[in-house]
């Protein structure tokens, strides 16, 4: 089984339309809303397990990001929830969702590696 390299993130591609469609055809990490009742963290297993297959555990609270959304009509505020990997291959299970799901594994400009470190 191929295990993501050291600081490798789990990236999605997206191709969502209505209401998933902000960003369409960008990349970002698995992601979604919350069911009645769920926590963030949980969600996040959740949604990264449902979009691409993988297990993961997640370790930290990172903060949040606030965005209008592509129309401008709605406010977008994104939770990011430090996950470890756990098992499975990434493959596409939501291709209503996502086009296609990578380690992205490439080499990020040092400062930012390091401020991502920091948060993890």
């Amino acid at each position: 089984m191929h295990r993501p390299a050291d600081g490798a993130l789990l990236m999605v591609q997206r191709t969502g339309t209505a209401l998933y469609a902000d960003g369409r055809g960008s990349w970002c990490v698995p992601g979604g809303w919350l069911d009645f009742g769920e926590t963030p963290r949980l969600a996040a297993c959740r949604e990264v397990l449902e979009e691409t297959g993988v297990v993961v555990v997640a370790e930290r609270d990172l903060g949040f990001v606030c965005n209008p959304s592509d129309d401008g009509a709605r406010t977008i505020v994104t939770l990011m929830i430090g996950c470890r990997y756990v098992s499975n291959e990434p493959i596409v299970t939501e291709p209503e969702k996502c086009g296609r799901v990578e380690w992205d594994g490439r080499t990020l400009f040092l400062p930012l590696r390091l401020w991502i470190e920091g948060l993890l």
